[in-house]
């Protein structure tokens, strides 16, 4: 099972008091699991795309998108133009 973000801090701030001369190292790892923890789970989801019609898709984010041809993957899209969050399109897409 995958330790939790503050199984981990508290496993990196041990380590910090065993090994004081791997301060910097540590302060850095600990620094970057705090802002793990401040990531809100919204931005780690994809943006999902859902057809309209005549071409156009609907992003989550709220922008729209006109194709074509074609569905994104289809164009080779793998990320929203907007937020850049990874891009899904819904199963009842076209």
């Amino acid at each position: 099972m995958k330790p939790t973000i503050d199984e981990q801090i508290k496993w990196q701030k041990q380590l910090l008091r065993n090994y004081p001369q791997a301060e910097f190292e540590g302060n850095a790892i600990l620094t970057s699991l705090e802002r793990l923890k401040q990531i809100d789970a919204q931005e780690l989801v994809a943006c999902n795309w859902k057809y309209i019609e005549d071409g156009y898709w609907q992003t989550d984010c709220g922008e729209s998108f006109c194709l074509e041809e074609g569905t994104p993957e289809q164009n080779g899209m793998k990320y929203c133009h907007h937020c850049g969050k990874p891009l899904y399109t819904k199963p009842e897409a076209k």
